[in-house]
């Protein structure tokens, strides 16, 4: 990769989020869970695939109040970066309206719309 294509490349995530089906309704030689993906729009970037969700990490991933409010801790040299839990976790929310925490955060479906909206507006 010459470094003009690698000043292009921007730091970016995504997740896979797995959520098991109930023993009674898996059918034989099925997965036992379903995988969340997400439809693009009919223009732009992969215009109407089928992803997982995520996108480009933001100015507010870095900041070092995730790691305090996380109580986070590297796990060693080669450890990932918070930022880019931070970026998947917020890009799942933006664009389905999964909000994974620990533990499980009940809202309305006026609260999500809401937040989604003040998560996609502030994270820049």
């Amino acid at each position: 990769m010459s470094p003009e294509d690698k000043e292009k490349l921007r730091d970016s995530s995504s997740i896979i989020i797995a959520a098991p089906i109930s023993k009674s309704k898996v059918e034989p030689g099925m997965a036992n869970y379903k995988i969340l993906l997400l439809k693009r729009s009919r223009t732009g970037t992969a215009a109407s695939a089928h992803v997982f969700p995520g996108g480009n990490v933001d100015q507010a991933d870095h900041d070092p109040r995730w790691a305090t409010l996380l109580n986070y801790k590297p796990k060693g040299p080669n450890a990932p970066p918070l930022h880019n839990a931070i970026c998947a976790i917020r890009e799942a929310f933006e664009e389905s309206g999964v909000l994974i925490t620990d533990p499980p955060t009940e809202l309305s479906n006026d609260e999500i719309r809401i937040w989604r909206e003040r998560v996609h507006d502030d994270g820049k």
